[in-house]
């Protein structure tokens, strides 16, 4: 489908150079040409105010090089295929997740939920959704089953994905809490010291590499800088136009009432989590690439299947519903006229 949408009309110009444009595939777009140029030629900082690749975490971009170097296949095919891989090996732990939550009948409404959202073709595209989801969603499958080794590495590895990685720290922790009465304390405990640490390491590079831990929030592409902001500046239209304005308001009002019922389901590490990271996004002060950002949330999606599977025709209409918008949101994406 993507393929297909590149050769509709009204596509923009790629701002690209032509070498590279012409080696990117339909779901290589915007931010993937930056874990591009990390996996390429690692991590460049210009304190002049010229190009700057630091504000990209770097678990994706080294597993793009390391499979590219393992397999031979081009850098961005590379990025496809780790992010497709990343996906399956999401889905599988999240039904047995949906299995241990509401029984094997919630797996497939779960996972539903979960790809008919309208940006749900960035799990294939070049960016870090896929990746991020299998390592919050191993986190989450560890701690629930008491394997610590597991989760404080799954979430070490969310946190060298992401920013807002460390978040993960507490759903680890909440569990760790609730097995205290069981043996092995000090697992729990290097458990949610794992992400911890790991949170730490991509600032120590920056600090030895280029003189300061915080480049991440100080260094911008020239387009886009991490500034937090007050809450009423969310509904800045800044470059996401009117369409991209809409989504992200429907997703904040979905998404908090979904995590308000996680709590109402008292599953509290999972509201924890949810939680925080809304709080985290708002806290940007704008709410550009927010139906982006929350499709790892996979906790907001479980809930919402459970509404779903109670109302067949409101199933039914989000499932027609996601795929109109997701098409949509894939043409604008692959004409390099929209980015969530």
């Amino acid at each position: 489908m993507a393929s297909l949408a590149a050769t509709l009309p009204g596509q923009r110009e790629s701002p690209w150079s032509p070498e590279l444009s012409r080696s990117a595939p339909a779901l290589a777009r915007f931010d993937a040409g930056w874990y591009y140029d990390v996996a390429a030629r690692g991590y460049r900082y210009d304190a002049a105010g010229g190009v700057s690749n630091v504000h990209f975490y770097p678990l994706y971009p080294l597993l793009m090089r390391g499979l590219s170097t393992l397999t031979g296949i081009p850098l961005f095919h590379a990025g496809i295929v780790l992010s497709l891989a990343s996906l399956l090996g999401a889905l599988l732990l999240l039904a047995d997740l949906l299995e241990a939550r509401s029984g094997r009948a919630a797996a497939l409404p779960g996972i539903a939920a979960l790809l008919f959202f309208p940006t749900a073709f960035y799990f294939a595209s070049i960016y870090t959704e896929s990746l991020f989801l299998f390592t919050t969603a191993a986190a989450f499958w560890a701690a629930r089953k008491g394997r610590w080794g597991i989760a404080g590495l799954s979430g070490a590895a969310a946190c060298l994905t992401r920013l807002n990685g460390v978040l993960i720290v507490l759903p680890i922790a909440w569990y760790a809490w609730k097995s205290a009465a069981r043996p092995g304390r000090s697992l729990r405990l290097a458990a949610v010291a794992a992400p911890l640490a790991g949170a730490a390491l991509f600032p120590l590079h920056l600090w030895r590499a280029f003189g300061s831990p915080l480049l991440f929030f100080r260094a911008g592409d020239g387009t886009w800088a991490h500034r937090p902001a007050p809450p009423w500046d969310l509904f800045r239209t800044g470059g996401q136009g009117a369409l991209g304005l809409l989504a992200s308001a429907v997703c904040l009002a979905l998404f908090l009432t979904l995590t308000v019922s996680l709590f109402r389901r008292r599953e509290v590490g999972e509201g924890l989590y949810a939680a925080a990271t809304l709080l985290l996004l708002v806290s940007s002060g704008s709410l550009e690439a927010f139906p982006r950002y929350v499709l790892p949330l996979f906790p907001c999606f479980f809930a919402l299947a459970d509404f779903l599977r109670r109302r067949p025709v409101l199933a039914f209409a989000y499932a027609l519903g996601g795929v109109g918008v997701l098409v949509i949101f894939l043409v604008r994406f692959v004409g390099w006229r929209w980015v969530a």
